[in-house]
């Protein structure tokens, strides 16, 4: 399965947006830039929850309608940590035909009964998440997804409850980062935290465990906080 679709997701409607988005997205993941197809929406009347899920959903019918078979899907405050290229995880997905979702940068749910766990592959791990600002669907999701309607609630919830068997990469390559002290820059930072808080509380608790994930949320968060910083100051935002 080769990724034959790169999608992304922006309210901004400034082609010198796109452009400089998408150049920062190719460098980041190895692929041309013109290979990338921007959806802009205008901002949805009703707020930002269903005008998120509708950008989504559109995206959705759209893999469905061209008939897409793997499609890489991100929201334009996407930041990536690392260069990850296509080759950095194909391997694991072209050898597993259960996978709906596949996240670059997740946020693991602390209360979900269903822990991450490891897998075979080291750098992979099948997980329950709450985010949607980097993820790939095959186009059998896509079909799932774009047949059903908006119910009440952020697309990212929405996403973890319609699907079943989701995976990442840990540590995560992708993270949001807007303008400074913004949600999108808080939920980046969190983003980090999260993925190894989860692994420390994890039943049965295994205290060694917690405190070697633990150790990287105390000491890492001088360098998560002035990496977001550098993040957020250095690239240009959706107005």
């Amino acid at each position: 399965m080769n990724l034959d679709h790169i999608a992304l997701i922006t309210t901004d409607a400034d082609p010198a947006f796109h452009q400089q988005k998408c150049n920062d997205i190719a460098r980041s993941i190895g692929v041309d830039p013109g290979i990338i197809t921007v959806y802009s929406f205008a901002r949805h009347p009703n707020g930002p929850d269903q005008g998120c899920f509708d950008s989504h959903h559109q995206v959705w019918n759209d893999i469905v309608a061209k008939g897409k078979k793997l499609t890489l899907i991100m929201e334009d405050d996407v930041v990536f940590l690392k260069k990850t290229p296509f080759d950095f995880y194909a391997s694991f997905l072209n050898k597993s035909d259960d996978w709906e979702v596949f996240y670059l940068g997740h946020r693991p749910i602390i209360w979900d009964t269903r822990l991450v766990k490891k897998t075979s592959t080291p750098g992979i791990v099948e997980v329950r998440t709450n985010d949607t600002h980097a993820y790939l669907i095959p186009l059998k999701t896509a079909h799932k997804l774009a047949a059903l309607d908006w119910e009440y609630k952020p697309v990212d919830i929405f996403l973890r409850e319609h699907t079943t068997t989701s995976y990442a990469i840990f540590p995560m390559r992708a993270i949001q980062c807007g303008k400074m002290f913004t949600p999108s820059f808080f939920n980046g930072m969190s983003e980090r935290n999260s993925q190894y808080i989860r692994y420390a509380i994890q039943k049965p608790l295994n205290p060694f465990r917690a405190l070697f994930y633990l150790s990287f949320v105390v000491i890492g968060q001088p360098w998560i906080f002035f990496s977001s910083m550098w993040f957020s100051l250095t690239r240009r935002h959706p107005k």
